[in-house]
């Protein structure tokens, strides 16, 4: 009965974190994470913008469906992916470490460009620009933001029996 209840709290926690990763991604991408001085306004207009190609393109629906797509990419690999993947490396091997989950996800999460250019056998496979090194550092910080939250929700209490020894050293 406690391995349900661990399986269930695990598969909730990652879509939680995975959810929560998929909120915090745009709005730190629009209101720009590591440059203090662009204000509201400017991240509106980005968003307006992207309206404005989507009236304008001679086949607006295949402009939709590629960028469906590729929002949908993204999410997994840099929301969904990276949690999911050290929560269960991280029940597996009972580690109850902050910095596994949080970073572990983190790492994850901004090599998921470069792993997916290797996969598919792109060029440029191994190096970045200033630009994409700026994505890099936003998807790390969406895939800890993510592992923090799977790590307080269910991950500081991997590998633990319920027993009334060890709920009683938690408590402590």
């Amino acid at each position: 009965m406690n391995s349900i209840v661990r399986v269930l709290g695990v598969g909730l926690g990652i879509c939680v974190a995975a959810s929560a990763a998929l909120i915090f991604l745009p709005f730190a991408g629009f209101f720009g994470f590591d440059r203090p001085d662009i204000d509201p306004e400017l991240a509106f207009s980005r968003f307006f913008w992207f309206l404005d190609v989507l009236v304008r393109d001679d086949d607006p629906e295949r402009f939709i469906f590629g960028a469906a797509r590729l929002i949908w990419t993204l999410s997994m690999m840099i929301c969904v992916l990276p949690v999911t993947l050290v929560a269960l490396i991280g029940e597996i091997t009972p580690t109850r470490s902050l910095v596994w989950y949080s970073g572990g996800a983190g790492v994850l999460g901004a090599v998921a460009p470069w792993v997916l250019r290797a996969v598919k056998g792109l060029e440029r496979a191994s190096s970045a620009g200033a630009l994409e090194t700026r994505l890099a550092g936003l998807f790390f910080l969406t895939g800890a933001f993510a592992g923090f939250l799977y790590w307080l929700m269910v991950g500081k209490t991997a590998g633990l029996k319920s027993n009334p020894a060890v709920s009683n050293q938690l408590k402590a």
